[in-house]
């Protein structure tokens, strides 16, 4: 792993101190380990959320629980994730992905990944 790339990080989970939990309904879809510090400079929505949490038992990792309506919106979420590490959006990710991912973004105001989708 080059130490200088941040997107590294997302894939291989080191030091992370966050799951952020995707859940469609009420069912608990996949947990995805983050790092804060990613998470609040991309998007002021997680910020604030960050912000107003409870800290976990010991040794547990803090759970940011996100709610989606769709599979479609789920994987939104994790794109987005990859675009905070990354600065780049999926390669192979088609016209209704890139919609999805724009709403995504818009709604947690990700404003360098709502430019990116426009592109």
């Amino acid at each position: 792993m080059d130490p200088s790339t941040v997107s590294a990080f997302f894939d291989e989970d080191k030091f992370a101190d966050v799951d952020l939990v995707i859940h469609i309904g009420n069912k608990r879809q996949r947990a995805i380990k983050c790092h804060k510090f990613v998470l609040g400079v991309g998007s002021p929505v997680l910020t604030q959320r960050l912000q107003n949490w409870e800290p976990p038992s010991a040794g547990a990792l803090q759970e940011l629980v996100i709610d989606v309506a769709s599979e479609g919106e789920g994987q939104a979420v994790e794109d987005l994730l990859r675009f905070l590490y990354s600065k780049g959006l999926p390669a192979e990710t088609g016209p209704l992905a890139v919609l999805q991912l724009m709403v995504m973004s818009n709604k947690l105001q990700c404003q360098l990944c709502t430019e990116a989708c426009a592109r």
